[in-house]
């Protein structure tokens, strides 16, 4: 059975609320939406929301001191980033993020799950997990881009 494409604006903005009750405020966790009306990918909205979690989590976790987090819904209305300002993750590291119980180097508390949980959640999907260390234009940080081959044209639901 293939899913139909779903917008995903209300799920964004769900989890996005839910942190900024838990404190990380618009001060910590800055949402930029470039000019998308509608942000689709081929996954349920529970799905949608375990991975926005997950990734923001990380992000905020592992980003240094109080500094911010960006979460970027690009124009194409199929991708969408959060970008962290902690340090760099050495290359040869970085795909390995992605299985269970393996962390970069961080002096933050986990397990080393998120990342893997991510990749499970989108496994069958038509959505690829890219990991930038540094974040893309940047000296520093992390990145997470999470990137739809679907097409804004195609069937979809809202």
């Amino acid at each position: 059975m293939r899913l139909s494409l779903r917008c995903h604006l209300p799920v964004i903005k769900l989890v996005l609320d839910e942190f900024y009750e838990m404190g990380a405020g618009p001060q910590r966790l800055h949402f930029q939406c470039q000019g998308a009306q509608r942000f689709m990918m081929r996954l349920d909205p529970d799905g949608m929301g375990i991975l926005l979690r997950n990734v923001i989590e990380n992000a905020l976790k592992h980003s240094p001191g109080a500094s911010g987090v960006d979460v970027v819904l690009k124009s194409d209305v199929t991708e969408i980033c959060v970008i962290n300002k902690g340090a760099v993750v050495p290359p040869a590291d970085i795909e390995s993020l992605k299985t269970r119980f393996v962390q970069g180097p961080t002096k933050a508390s986990g397990a080393g799950l998120g990342l893997a949980i991510v990749e499970a959640v989108t496994q069958g999907s038509d959505i690829a997990v890219e990991l930038n260390s540094p974040a893309t234009g940047r000296v520093d940080g992390f990145e997470v881009r999470l990137k739809s081959q679907a097409h804004s044209g195609d069937d979809w639901r809202p």
